[in-house]
């Protein structure tokens, strides 16, 4: 049985032991002893050489009448304070604060042995009380509204609430008070409507202590997908906005990420050369571990439309995730309001806005579409809302497209990862070169990364994919799947010779 183990099943009954003067009389052969032998007994356990278990002091406690009020405060110290791990670990404020009472609930650091599940970017070596309190929170062990109550006890005590300083990005930005950033990857479509609240909750409690949204999350992730070329992924969570924009998340979170910027009189559509300033403490500095991937310093951010338009579409849309509409239109309801709050707050220019209220139609057609039709069809309205891409601006400040967006290449890769639609699959380039699952699990085709890479390659020049808004999903498809031919033609064109000019 491990330490934490034994501390769960041993402090609950200790801890509701009644303590009241009057006790029956024990006939114990321990209370019996001579005075003397049991001063002799605590004088040795009071010593520094003394370093027995919480579950021993807790039978040797229980054991004696005379030892209860002794032992009891030695019982909450020992095995580094474990009884408030415990406590900890249950969310439990009454013996939180039990602890305190006897001066064992320090600000400590409890070294990990058996893995972090928090759901960190990089997992813990150690955990504070903070972290031991949002791992409950990650893998819902405890009720989110008992976690709130003990997160606001430890607020209260002053406990350390801030990023942890093991994290790539915060070890020297440690006077950033940035709040932990894994309570936004926590902000997923499968939570139900209650905990994302719960969770959005626990991020303005944060804030009204003090504790800054982190100004990035998940940055190290950022930077090993793009060196894999892979940064149009929508599903990177590169900053708060990218999840505030999510139709799941409420308007009140993108209010809290856009206040960051209030609260330090940022304009956040103005241009400059130079990080301002004033948000120097909330950006903070980046560590440039290695030339390729890390830029000294980065803090002017940009949100991609196409990722938006691909996030709207699976928290719609998608029957893969957990998050349904209480009635026809509330997407666009929400969006709506989101677009307000960006006016409100000057964070989007005329040619953004007029970008957002296009993806706002759309969402409004397909809920009157779906009204009229009997419900959501992913197939149908899907395709809708990906065509709306051909009308996009040409440069935006804030919220843009990015040059290697393709709605395509999502739509393809998303299709994958569902065993009936690989089934339905028909095209005899996939029969041919089956599509191969990663080491996570993951599903990508190999002949669409083969075209596209030959498609960019200089080697093979007049072999070029045609540009994604100018055809429907089908049509490029087919055109990956005839420049696939032309290559796989030519190359054994190519072979046939070489073999030919050996036979010569």
């Amino acid at each position: 049985m491990s330490n934490d183990q034994t501390i769960d099943s041993v402090t609950s009954s200790i801890s509701t032991i009644d303590i009241a003067p009057s006790r029956h009389q024990q006939y114990s052969k321990l209370a019996l002893l001579p005075v003397e032998l049991i001063l002799q007994i605590t004088e040795e356990l009071c010593s520094d050489k003394a370093s027995l278990p919480a579950k021993e002091l807790k039978n040797l406690a229980l054991s004696c009448a005379n030892l209860f009020y002794l032992i009891r405060p030695m019982y909450y110290l020992a095995d580094n304070c474990s009884i408030f791990h415990s406590a900890l670990k249950q969310a439990n404020v009454d013996q939180m604060e039990r602890c305190a009472l006897f001066g064992a609930a320090p600000d400590t650091k409890w070294n990990i042995t058996n893995g972090c599940c928090c759901g960190a970017e990089k997992p813990h070596k150690y955990h504070r009380p903070i972290d031991v309190l949002l791992e409950c929170v990650s893998v819902g062990s405890v009720s989110l509204d008992k976690c709130i109550d003990a997160l606001r006890w430890l607020l209260s005590k002053s406990y350390d609430a801030k990023e942890q300083g093991d994290q790539d990005w915060y070890r020297i930005n440690d006077n950033c008070e940035h709040m932990p950033m894994l309570l936004f990857n926590m902000l997923t479509p499968e939570c139900s409507r209650d905990r994302i609240e719960r969770i959005c909750q626990i991020i303005r409690i944060l804030r009204s202590y003090g504790y800054t949204l982190p100004h990035d999350v998940n940055f190290d992730s950022f930077y090993r997908a793009r060196y894999y070329l892979s940064t149009t992924d929508p599903n990177i969570i590169r900053k708060p906005m990218d999840v505030a924009m999510r139709a799941y998340c409420p308007p009140h979170l993108l209010e809290l990420v856009l206040q960051e910027y209030r609260i330090r009189n940022l304009k956040i559509r103005a241009w400059s050369q130079d990080c301002p300033p004033e948000a120097e403490s909330w950006v903070g500095s980046y560590v440039a571990r290695d030339s390729a991937f890390y830029r000294p310093e980065i803090w002017a951010q940009s949100s991609s439309l196409g990722a938006l338009l691909w996030n709207l579409y699976s928290d719609l849309l998608d029957s893969s995730t957990g998050w349904i509409e209480k009635h026809p239109g509330e997407a666009a309801d929400i969006l709506e309001q989101k677009i307000k709050l960006l006016v409100k707050y000057r964070a989007i220019d005329i040619f953004e806005e007029g970008a957002l209220r296009k993806i706002l139609g759309v969402l409004k057609d397909i809920a009157t579409m779906a009204q009229s039709l009997g419900g959501l069809d992913e197939e149908r309205d899907a395709h809708t809302l990906h065509e709306l891409d051909a009308e996009r601006p040409r440069r935006l400040h804030r919220f843009v497209i990015e040059k290697l967006w393709n709605p395509w290449k999502v739509w393809h890769e998303a299709q994958l990862q569902k065993p009936q639609a690989r089934a339905k699959m028909a095209r005899h380039w996939i029969h041919d070169h089956r599509p191969f699952q990663k080491g996570d699990g993951t599903w990508t085709d190999l002949i669409w990364v083969y075209a596209e890479s030959r498609s960019v390659d200089p080697a093979y020049l007049g072999h070029h994919l045609p540009r994604w808004e100018e055809m429907s999903y089908d049509e490029f498809s087919a055109a990956v799947e005839e420049l696939f031919e032309t290559i796989k033609r030519e190359d054994a064109e190519e072979e046939a010779r070489e073999e030919a000019r050996v036979a010569a």
